[in-house]
């Protein structure tokens, strides 16, 4: 890629942190500040800011065997010091979202007699566990911790690799004389 191109993809990676970081702060007020929470502005930010964190996750990686851009990718992640192990590299994230409804298809294919279904639940860890059965969404807000079913994201690991990546665009961007406006930033 040449450096149109790198400084192209770097703003538009920069743009989904931005959207992840506004949605994270208003999804943390929703459940934290606001009482009684109100779960549909909590699950609209939640829902957001995952689909943000998935979309960087696809800029940086692909699971595609076929991909023809993995090298560019590989590029990206070495300038911006992503490393593999890195939380947003877990496709789960990506795959809850997108394929929510399949999920859904498949649980109701194999539903028992005396099934609960229990979904977008907010509430703390130990409430969390002290359920019989798995909700479908779940939000812990003593641990910041978001469970899909039997996938587990934890949110203050997955917003501090979004920090770090959206802090080294915007000093490569600024090395390159590009500056992002100020009232572009999210804050949370």
């Amino acid at each position: 890629m040449n450096n149109l191109g790198n400084l192209t993809y770097l703003l538009q990676i920069h743009q989904q942190c931005e959207f992840a970081i506004f949605s994270y702060g208003k999804m943390r007020k929703a459940a934290i500040i606001n009482y009684p929470i109100n779960g549909a502005k909590f699950w609209y930010y939640a829902q957001s800011m995952l689909n943000s964190a998935a979309n960087i996750s696809k800029f940086l990686w692909s699971f595609d065997d076929k991909d023809k851009y993995s090298e560019e990718r590989k590029e990206i992640r070495k300038l911006l010091g992503v490393k593999n192990d890195s939380p947003l590299k877990n496709r789960k994230v990506r795959n809850c979202i997108e394929h929510y409804d399949e999920r859904l298809l498949a649980w109701a294919k194999k539903i028992k007699e005396n099934e609960v279904f229990t979904d977008a639940c907010i509430g703390t860890e130990s409430s969390y566990n002290e359920y019989s059965f798995t909700p479908f969404r779940y939000y812990t807000k003593d641990t910041n911790t978001i469970y899909y079913k039997k996938y587990t994201f934890k949110i203050d690991e997955m917003l501090n690799e979004i920090v770090m990546i959206k802090d080294k665009c915007l000093k490569i961007l600024d090395g390159y004389g590009l500056k992002v406006n100020g009232d572009y930033m999210g804050s949370y």
